[in-house]
Order: C-alpha cells, then sequence, then structure tokens
C-alpha cells in the first residue's frame, strides 16, 4: 500500500509546479486542436474526429513518461513534442498537408527518427540506471540510430497492417514513369523495362494518373530513409558536442535521468 501511495503522491508531483512557457504552449495546442475537432464537424470529416481528441489526449504524455521512467525533459523540448504530436497529425491529416506539401511526410519521418534516436541514446541510461556512467558513448549512438531503425520498422508494419486489413492507403501510392520487373520480359529470364509510361489501364479503364501506380514500395522506402536521417542527424550532433552535458543541445534533447526516489 505504501508503494501504491507514493507512486501516486510522485503522480501528483508530476503536474504541480508547471513552469509558465509550458503551460502556454499546452493552452495554444488545446485551443489548436478543439478548433481543428470544430472545423472537422463542420465539415463532415468524423474520422478526423477522433485524431483531434486523441491530441487533447497526449497533451499530459510528456509528463507521465517523466514520471513513468522516472527522467526529466526540458521544457523545450516538451514544447517541441507536443507540437510534432499535433502538428504532424491535424496538419497532415485534418488540413491535407501530406498533399499539399510534397516533403511534408518526410520532414515528419526526420524528425520521428530523431525523436526516437534520443529515446534509444536515454533508454541504455533507464535500463543501467545505477551503472549509467560506465556506458561508452559508442554504445549509447549505437543504441540511439537502431531505436530509429526499429521504430521505421514498426511503424511500416503498422501501415501494411492498417492496409491489408482494414483497407486503408497509408502506404500512399507513387505516381512513377517507368517500371523494371521479371515478369514484363516474355521469357522471365531478364529484367525488362518500360519507360515513358504515361497511361495505365485496369480492366480497359484508364487510371488517369498520368503514369503507373507504385503501389506503396518507394513511400515505405523513403519513409525509412527519413527515419534512418532522423536518427544519424540525433547521433551526429550529439557526437558533435561531444555528450558535454552544459551544450545546448545536450541540456534541450538528452532528458535527465533520475536515480531512484529522486
Amino acid at each position: 500500500m505504501e508503494q501504491i501511495k507514493e507512486k501516486r503522491n510522485g503522480l501528483r508531483q508530476a503536474y504541480r509546479n508547471i513552469p509558465a512557457a509550458e503551460k502556454a504552449a499546452y493552452c495554444v495546442i488545446v485551443l489548436f486542436a478543439a478548433a481543428s475537432l470544430v472545423y472537422c464537424a463542420v465539415t463532415g470529416d468524423t474520422e478526423n474526429i477522433f485524431l483531434c481528441l486523441l491530441v487533447i489526449a497526449a497533451i499530459p504524455a510528456p509528463r507521465l513518461l517523466e514520471w513513468a521512467f522516472q527522467v526529466r525533459f526540458s521544457v523545450g523540448f516538451k514544447i517541441f513534442l507536443l507540437c510534432f504530436v499535433a502538428g504532424g497529425g491535424i496538419l497532415g491529416s485534418v488540413f491535407d498537408f501530406y498533399r499539399r506539401f510534397a516533403h511534408f511526410d518526410t520532414v515528419l519521418h526526420l524528425v520521428c527518427g530523431f525523436l526516437m534516436g534520443m529515446v534509444g541514446y536515454v533508454a541504455l541510461d533507464v535500463l543501467n540506471r545505477e551503472a549509467a556512467a560506465g556506458i561508452s558513448m559508442a554504445s549509447r549512438l549505437l543504441s540511439a540510430l537502431t531505436f530509429a531503425l526499429a521504430a521505421a520498422v514498426v511503424w511500416e508494419f503498422f501501415e501494411y497492417a492498417m492496409d491489408t486489413f482494414l483497407n486503408f492507403d497509408m502506404q500512399c501510392d507513387t505516381v512513377v514513369h517507368s517500371i523494371r520487373s521479371y515478369l514484363v520480359n516474355p521469357s522471365q529470364m531478364a529484367v525488362e523495362t518500360i519507360d515513358n509510361i504515361t497511361e495505365v489501364t485496369i480492366n480497359g479503364v484508364p487510371l488517369d494518373v498520368g503514369g503507373y501506380l507504385d503501389l506503396g514500395h518507394i513511400d515505405t522506402m523513403n519513409d525509412m530513409l527519413s527515419n534512418a536521417a532522423g536518427g544519424i542527424l540525433y547521433c551526429v550532433a550529439i557526437r558533435l558536442c561531444g555528450g558535454n552535458p552544459k551544450s545546448w543541445f545536450v541540456r534541450t534533447m538528452v532528458p535527465t535521468v533520475l536515480r531512484r526516489g529522486e
């Protein structure tokens, strides 16, 4: 019972003494999500109403993560994280930024890889809290990059599952103008290339997309490469500042791992 009470008190403490900048960011994000929810309701976009509610529900998440894993994020990082969640989800889906801006999805995956790199970097300290001082920089950087790559794979598994079982199109199609395949070669013994594709018909009906459809392969690989690039960027930034806890990047983008009971 005493342990349960301590955990409850710790959770209450996590939501006290919130800095003014953090409170202001929370209010702005909640108002943005609420306004987007009203917009969805007015336009009949019922699917994205749930997304707006999820963003609002995610507002307490950074401090909940601090309490659950006994770490401390900087105020700047918490604001950055919430802006990423709200901006990526709402701007992308509700306001169709994925289609309006060609590289919006790529930027999101780059940032996601960066964040997952941070998680991997600090994971070794969390798992080896009492012996963190003995963990080498190389081990931390390898963990950061590995975690970013693993997160990309898991996300693409999720997209594939949604497309396969729920008839979504999360692995977005890409219009291409050339294909290379064994199957289009009569002998199927060599790769055949078809160039300058401007029209494709299915069952005699033109697709009218201006080329051939790549069904998710290019999108998946671009997403994974972007995640990997984000993880590498995080590792490079950490290496450039030498892991110095006094540097701006480490103070902002590396959580402080607390000892038990702190």
